[in-house]
């Protein structure tokens, strides 16, 4: 921006300085056309000459010349180091610009009649110069503002770009670590440091949500697993009821078994289907044993005899 506004400035500056010298150039013409009608009105090119030769104080200024109303030369004027010179064919009012000099033709009017013409060569190398000088100055200062620019642009990137490039890094830090407890320090009281304060302040809001969010998880695993280990118990419980009231199931029918083949006995032989009974119960309620056996009295026996009866397990 700074190349292009000076780039901007010098064209300006030579188009302006290019424009002053025909500004300039037109009014000498002028004044040399007023100061010749009466040497035209008498055809003294005599006088005409000495008025031209007034050009001398103009340094730019290298060959002059009046054309008479029929366009013939009428008195001319170049420098004495300039040597001869062709004057070109008189031309209407107009000015242009060769390689170093300012070509410029000038009607002379008097009382609204052309009665001549002015012809001025000036050299430009003057303003060439000028404009060279103002090139080097301002290229001076384009040099003394980069410098300048280049001295801020560390400065500001120092006191700007970096703490914006922590904060970036730290969200990305954040971003793919999961950790909340990590701070951008702050490194300035301005608008950037109240950004970092922000994202600081955003982060502790963030940890402090998750650490409820973990707290909160964990009481529901202790209440999850308190409660679990509740209906363990609880089912453990039921189980046990359970097998205890089939136990008891099973030991009432194994009774009434036992109850029902005593009542059907009818002598001493019957006792074996009370040992089976006895032993199908036993294998209901899941008893394990090696014999059960019975041992009966005969008390009509003389002396009583004991008569021994046995199921072995099977």
């Amino acid at each position: 921006v700074l190349v292009l506004a000076s780039i901007v400035f010098v064209v300006e500056d030579i188009n302006t300085s290019r424009e002053n010298m025909v500004q300039s150039l037109s009014s000498t013409a002028l004044i040399i056309g007023e100061n010749n009608v009466s040497t035209l009105a008498f055809l003294d090119s005599e006088a005409a000459a000495r008025i031209l030769a007034s050009l001398a104080v103009e340094p730019d200024i290298l060959h002059g010349c009046i054309y008479d109303q029929a366009g013939d030369v009428f008195a001319t004027y170049s420098r004495t180091s300039m040597g001869e010179f062709d004057f070109p064919p008189v031309m209407e009012d107009t000015h242009f610009f060769g390689d170093k000099n300012l070509i410029l033709f000038k009607k002379i009017i008097h009382d609204g009649t052309p009665v001549g013409t002015v012809y001025l060569h000036a050299d430009m190398d003057q303003l060439h110069e000028k404009m060279k000088e103002f090139v080097y100055d301002t290229f001076i200062v384009l040099a003394f503002g980069l410098v300048v620019s280049m001295l801020l642009s560390i400065f500001f990137q120092k006191k700007i770009s970096n703490p914006i490039l922590n904060l970036i890094e730290a969200a990305k830090s954040v971003s793919r670590t999961g950790n909340y407890t990590s701070r951008v320090p702050r490194e300035s009281s301005d608008e950037i440091g109240e950004l970092c304060d922000g994202f600081n302040e955003m982060l502790g809001q963030i940890e402090k949500r998750d650490a409820e969010l973990r707290e909160a998880q964990e009481v529901l695993e202790k209440r999850v697993q308190e409660r679990t280990f509740e209906l363990s118990q609880t089912n453990d419980a039921l189980q046990a009821e359970s097998a205890e009231r089939e136990h008891r199931e099973r030991r009432q029918t194994a009774r009434y078994r036992v109850r029902e083949q005593v009542w059907r006995m009818d002598h001493a032989d019957d006792i074996a289907a009370v040992l089976e009974a006895v032993g199908e119960s036993l294998h209901s309620m899941e008893v394990p044993f090696m014999e059960c056996s019975v041992n009966l009295v005969k008390e009509e026996a003389d002396p009583p005899e004991i008569v021994a009866y046995s199921l072995m397990e099977r």
